[in-house]
């Protein structure tokens, strides 16, 4: 794993087959691979490129109310490059073409590969022919001037994937419950307080604040509560966001962290750490 980047999959759209009808019934296949994949590896979410991101929501729109389509919307993301991509992995992808098999013996760009192959993580997809079957997918990868060579890209498509031993070491390495900091500047993280929301100077000062800290990426107002039980961590969502309440405030303003969480054990951890750096209350007891 490239040292310093958030964990991202990527998904390969390269395996649907723009068929609607069939597509749908892959899609509720692949629902049951990542809920496992996920459980396993801790992470909640697949970078997915805009147009296929499209695609697949069309079809799961039409889909009945259900656990599976509920999985599918708040499990993809886009689009591909995340803010916590290094810039040494967005080097390597975007100096580099990424070709393979489309499944139907034709040369492809693959970016999804690409960007797994770049960043040392994983690709996922929906196992629509003979080909995808395979974990192990074989890319050219074409740097600058340099010689083509090909690299084995893993792409999740079936649950006995899960069972390789590439994909199980791949999801113990990164179910570490330390998370990796950001790269970013304190100065250069956004601080998003809504314009007419009440107690803005008091939002803005705690939130400049907490962009120093190195797990967190963004700041954003929320909706405050007025209840006097609210303890700091008020919630920890399943993305690694976290809403903090500052409740030692008369009203008890609200805001939400986004972080470099990858899982629910690392989510704790910067919980853990935001309350012991911020939480201000015990000086006003």
């Amino acid at each position: 794993m490239t040292s310093g980047c958030a964990v991202d999959v990527y998904f390969n759209d390269l395996t649907l087959t723009r068929d609607e009808s069939r597509d749908c019934v892959l899609l509720r296949e692949f629902a049951g691979v990542w809920a496992a994949l996920s459980k396993a590896s801790g992470v909640s979410h697949v970078r997915c490129d805009d147009s296929s991101y499209v695609e697949v929501m069309a079809i799961v729109n039409h889909m009945p109310r259900s656990a599976v389509s509920s999985l599918l919307r708040s499990a993809l993301r886009r689009p591909y490059e995340s803010d916590e991509t290094l810039p040494q992995a967005r080097d390597v992808y975007y100096g580099s073409e990424f070709h393979c098999d489309d499944g139907n013996g034709a040369s492809k760009e693959c970016r999804a590969l690409g960007w797994a192959v770049s960043s040392g993580s994983l690709a996922v997809g929906v196992c629509s022919s003979a080909y995808w079957e395979s974990l192990s997918i074989s890319v050219c990868v074409t740097y600058l001037d340099a010689p083509p060579k090909r690299i084995d890209a893993l792409c999740v498509t079936k649950l006995s994937h899960l069972r390789d031993v590439r994909v199980s070491a791949w999801c113990e390495k990164i179910r570490v419950p330390i998370p990796v900091p950001t790269l970013i500047p304190p100065s250069e993280k956004k601080i998003s307080i809504a314009g007419d929301h009440h107690g803005q100077d008091v939002m803005k000062n705690f939130a400049d604040r907490l962009r120093h800290s190195e797990y967190v990426l963004e700041v954003m107002s929320a909706e405050y509560q007025s209840s006097n039980s609210s303890p700091f961590v008020n919630k920890i969502f399943d993305d690694g966001r976290i809403r903090l309440c500052l409740y030692w405030e008369d009203i008890h303003y609200q805001l939400i962290v986004k972080t470099t969480s990858v899982n629910a054990a690392q989510s704790d951890y910067i919980a853990g750490h935001l309350s012991t750096r911020f939480d201000l209350g015990w000086r006003k007891r």
